[in-house]
């Protein structure tokens, strides 16, 4: 898992070859101009969707995975909690191979605070709980990147 300022992003590249697409597509565009839908970088190997979300205030114990993407999550408007699941985990849900995602309970989560101008990475197999509520808002408007990591 990464936690950086998006200006920290191109630090990452060298990682992989679809990540390094990714963060190149973000130094160059400007997504916060973008509306809600599905854009394509490079094919299957790297694109994203523009969401308006609203947060969740639940305390599921709940994590999604990925087996084959990074899943890169970037706030465009508001604030979100994101929370990181490790230690032993608990598979809640049979894997879904068709859509890439998978549910676990941890049993430890850590908190991050995603602001404007700060992004998450989660890489395969990392459980990860995004759109959870903080503070006083309600709703998010949020780039998430998919990454083929083969």
């Amino acid at each position: 898992m990464i936690y950086d300022h998006i200006k920290n992003l191109g630090l990452y590249k060298g990682i992989h070859p679809n990540l390094d697409k990714a963060l190149t597509y973000l130094e160059e565009n400007d997504v916060s101009k973008l509306t809600v839908g599905t854009y394509d970088i490079d094919d299957k190997n790297a694109f994203f969707f523009i969401q308006e979300n609203i947060l969740d205030d639940s305390l599921e114990n709940r994590f999604e995975y990925h087996e084959k993407y990074l899943d890169c999550h970037l706030i465009i408007e508001g604030e979100e909690l994101i929370r990181y699941g490790s230690g032993e985990k608990v598979e809640l849900v049979d894997f879904d191979k068709d859509r890439d995602i998978g549910f676990v309970s941890c049993k430890r989560s850590y908190d991050f605070d995603l602001v404007d101008g700060y992004a998450t990475l989660f890489f395969p197999e990392e459980p990860h709980r995004p759109n959870l509520f903080k503070e006083h808002l309600r709703a998010v408007k949020k780039c998430v990147i998919k990454v083929l990591i083969d």
